[in-house]
């Protein structure tokens, strides 16, 4: 959040008003959007104002901003609640709408993802953050279920951004997780609740010390004794964060849990050799993409390791599963 002094003059008055900035993602934005909200360019120590409340964004000044590489805008804190409702509506709306190309409405999902787990880590205490990741888990599911084949756009838009590792592993657990789900037919409020908890499965490590942070993109193999214990409590620490909250329910604490679980039994916290499917689902999803998110590893190396490596954690079925559901949405050659 940042804050600028705005000066307003009129013939008669000069008003000094502290005013609060927050960013918004430029590529949650389309043309021909009307928008009830003022926004903002950051422009040295000052904030100009870009798209005035009413106004549309042409579809010319979004490329010159993307040309420019501008990432964020910004909006005023007290319209927050106006641009939630502006995001609840805008996956909804783009997953069926044919005149938006594939690119752009994975470059719109990713922004909202984004968004949303940003949101989350920041104000883990807020219910309004909590249901900003459902609305988008709901949107993320609609964009997945009207666009057969988006999953390659959806991943690679997601690994080429620059936003923190580890919200590039949530989303991409999340877009793995729903794939997998819709694929597995499971219930829908169960793909709801996997995409939620894809967003939110690592909150765990708003509670660890600063110095734990490097942890999440270490091979645990690599880990020494000590930094081991210190990673291994993550998964209970965001489950006990979320349990304090009563509008977050069982499935997704029990998918915050058990993520770093498997069937072998080497997992963690409870070293667990018995999964539900979705479980063992989202824990799969989970591991697969935080070779690539956090490991640095390309698709194709995760891929190859996951294949060898992974066997035994999870049932041969399900990994073929999602080997051929990876090698259907062109995440690897054939």
């Amino acid at each position: 959040m940042s804050d600028i002094f705005l000066f307003i003059v009129d013939k008669d008055t000069l008003l000094i008003m502290d005013l609060n900035f927050v960013p918004i993602r430029l590529s949650t934005l389309r043309s021909s959007h009307d928008f009830d909200f003022d926004i903002y360019v950051n422009v040295g120590d000052k904030f100009v104002m870009y798209i005035k409340n009413g106004d549309d964004i042409q579809a010319e000044r979004l490329k010159t901003l993307k040309e420019k590489k501008v990432k964020k805008l910004f909006i005023l804190d007290s319209d927050e609640p106006k641009y939630q409702a502006f995001l609840d509506k805008a996956l909804f709306n783009a997953a069926a709408d044919e005149t938006i190309s594939v690119e752009e409405k994975a470059d719109m999902a990713n922004g909202v993802a984004s968004n949303a787990t940003e949101d989350m880590m920041e104000n883990h205490d807020s219910k309004e953050a909590f249901e900003g990741a459902e609305k988008a888990a709901k949107g993320l599911i609609e964009i997945i279920r009207e666009n057969p084949g988006i999953l390659r756009n959806l991943y690679i838009t997601a690994k080429e951004s620059d936003i923190d590792p580890l919200v590039k592993h949530s989303i991409g657990a999340a877009f793995l997780s729903l794939q997998m789900g819709q694929l597995m037919n499971f219930d829908e409020k169960i793909i709801e609740d996997m995409g939620v908890a894809g967003l939110v499965h690592d909150i765990g490590r708003v509670s660890m010390g600063d110095d734990d942070f490097m942890l999440f993109e270490m091979r645990k193999d690599e880990m020494n004794p000590e930094q081991f214990k210190r990673y291994k409590d993550h998964p209970a620490l965001g489950h006990d964060l979320l349990d304090r909250k009563e509008y977050v329910n069982k499935n997704i604490l029990d998918f915050v849990l058990t993520h770093e679980e498997n069937k072998s039994g080497n997992g963690f916290p409870q070293g667990l050799q018995s999964l539900s499917p979705e479980q063992e689902v989202f824990s799969l999803c989970c591991a697969f993409d935080r070779m690539v998110s956090l490991l640095g590893m390309s698709i194709e190396e995760a891929f190859e390791d996951f294949k060898i490596n992974q066997l035994g954690n999870y049932d041969l079925n399900l990994i073929n599963a999602f080997k051929k559901m990876i090698i259907s949405n062109e995440l690897v050659a054939k």
